[in-house]
């Protein structure tokens, strides 16, 4: 699943939970969404940002605007060098590392002993973001949930990579829900 939707998820799901638990009452409603939002892109983030100034130093730093900024940018995005040229190992390992629930369920724990209130957007930002990765991420992406102790992949059920059907239905879905939830239709 692309960044946005990541965020775009996260908000929905959180603002669901804001609206139908007692226990979020005191937190600020759109804080609380905020967060969530921002922790969802969290996972991408950490490997994006390194690979982005390996990339640039590695392509000859500023007369990267020189070559041609669509290709750049999209081996950015997919964490390539080139055409055929896979990401350094140390970029997947941050990868793996920040896509994992054992990373999510020891981080989370140490947020709710000593930043309780970070705790849940944590979880529910962060988690939302690996629960829907399981899903739409296979080949070399797949995720390893309880990396470093076990790398063994678990291979999604779809791959968004390069794929604008899933694209369409994964934006579609999240407009259905939308309307669902905030546009007044009524299922009978």
């Amino acid at each position: 699943m692309d960044t946005a939707a990541h965020a775009l998820w996260a908000t929905l799901v959180a603002d669901q939970m804001a609206r139908h638990s007692s226990t979020l009452a005191g937190s600020s409603h759109a804080e609380f969404l905020a967060a969530c939002a921002a922790l969802s892109l969290a996972p991408d983030f950490c490997y994006h940002l390194p690979f982005l100034a390996y990339y640039t130093a590695k392509m000859g730093g500023p007369q990267v605007q020189a070559r041609d900024f669509r290709s750049d940018v999209r081996n950015i995005f997919y964490l390539r060098l080139g055409d055929d040229q896979p990401p350094p190992a140390w970029i997947m390992r941050v990868y793996f590392f920040s896509h994992s629930f054992l990373f999510l369920t020891v981080t989370w724990g140490l947020l709710f002993w000593v930043w309780p209130a970070v705790a849940l957007p944590f979880l529910v930002g962060w988690g939302s973001h690996l629960v829907a990765d399981l899903i739409s991420h296979r080949d070399e992406y797949s995720l390893r949930p309880l990396y470093p102790l076990w790398g063994r992949a678990v291979p999604g059920f779809v791959s968004w990579y390069y794929s604008r059907r899933f694209n369409l239905m994964n934006y579609g879905t999240l407009a259905l829900a939308a309307t669902v939830l905030y546009g007044g239709i009524a299922w009978r």
